[in-house]
């Protein structure tokens, strides 16, 4: 079975996701990539896969027409049997596609929106647009990859087939117990060593946790990751005014496993989520979490037993939670998730689960 598996963007999840479902998909099938040139080292080990690069300057015109024309071009050269668009700009652009593609080359139609638009904090009129768009879309499509109970009900509730959805959590391998002599990166232990690994985008919420930092004295945030889209939120200059946070910009897997293993608890702010892959990772190193109360986020957060929900929409009580953190009653916390994190989203239940599908369409 040859498996093309298209991207518009895969910084973050999309690509913790794509590097464990290509590795496990490559042992029996042949896979092909189409991700953008800019974002190929996110890829593990890129030279072991069939891997088709576009040209990505950001969200604009010129990157999705070369998206578009690099789609038609893999599509027709490679014939897949099944392609697995990741994210709703790839999963737009690539299904008109193949509405015109369709005479001409058929193939099995797997998307998995990563979060659909319509979950969103928008207007009205938006949200509407994104369902007409994927209720539209729908039709060129085989399955639709729910990552959370709560888009799947979401979706139904807009108007999505049933019979087109089905909900597969992600899920993260467990990191190696060998890890014990890995190095402490934080400066500071007396304090409460918080989190953030992600885009310092509004989905994310960064700028609430922003907000929250400068009245938190018993807290240092180290912040992993960079800008995406909202570049607005925070610049260079006054990056550097906040005394106890400490930005890294985006890291390899690798490096951020200390910081991981290390801190007390990992903070996850985001506005809205189809289901994000840092709280499972949080969970498989056995830490905490602390998380807004939106969309999926509390299917993997349970209030008091693996973390704390805080509501988005008291600013303050985001500042008061973090205030009363103590450092035992974290860790004890994060050994409730690590129980909920193998029952529930490791890689091979999700693995297992794509492949169940993919064999379900062929048959």
């Amino acid at each position: 079975m040859k498996i093309l598996h298209v991207a518009e963007t895969i910084k973050g999840g999309i690509a913790t996701v794509l590097n464990q479902l290509i590795a496990y998909q490559t042992k029996q099938d042949t896979v092909v990539l189409l991700i953008p040139d800019s974002q190929c080292e996110h890829i593990k080990n890129i030279d072991k896969y069939d891997c088709f690069l576009f040209k990505r300057t950001g969200r604009n015109i010129a990157s999705f027409f070369s998206l578009l024309v690099s789609f038609i071009r893999v599509f027709c050269k490679e014939k897949p049997d099944i392609v697995h668009l990741h994210s709703s700009f790839a999963g737009v652009i690539c299904r008109i596609m193949l509405i015109f593609l369709y005479p001409f080359q058929r193939t099995k139609v797997v998307y998995c929106p990563h979060a659909f638009s319509f979950l969103m904090t928008t207007s009205i009129n938006k949200r509407r647009l994104y369902v007409f768009i994927e209720r539209l879309m729908q039709i060129v499509t085989n399955k639709i990859i729910c990552v959370s109970q709560y888009e799947y009900d979401q979706s139904v509730n807009y108007g999505l087939s049933k019979n087109k959805l089905v909900m597969i959590y992600n899920g993260v391998p467990q990191w190696n117990k060998d890890l014990d002599t890995v190095k402490n990166p934080y400066p500071i232990n007396s304090k409460i060593n918080l989190l953030f690994i992600g885009r310092f985008d509004y989905q994310k919420g960064f700028d609430i946790l922003l907000d929250s930092m400068p009245n938190l004295a018993n807290c240092h945030l180290t912040a992993i990751g960079d800008f995406v889209n909202d570049e607005a939120i925070i610049n260079d200059t006054n990056m550097h005014k906040y005394d106890n946070i400490s930005f890294k910009g985006w890291m390899t897997h690798q490096q951020i496993i200390p910081y991981l293993f290390y801190c007390d608890a990992v903070i996850v702010p985001s506005r809205w989520e189809g289901f994000a892959i840092v709280p499972l990772e949080a969970m498989s190193y056995s830490k905490a979490i602390i998380a807004a109360n939106t969309t999926s986020l509390p299917e993997v957060v349970e209030n008091g037993i693996t973390g704390y929900l805080f509501s988005i929409n008291q600013r303050d009580s985001l500042v008061k939670l973090l205030l009363q953190l103590d450092k035992e009653n974290l860790k004890a916390l994060g050994e409730n998730g690590f129980y909920k994190y193998k029952k529930n989203f490791t890689d091979a239940n999700m693995l297992n689960n794509v492949e169940l599908l993919y064999k379900k369409m062929k048959s």
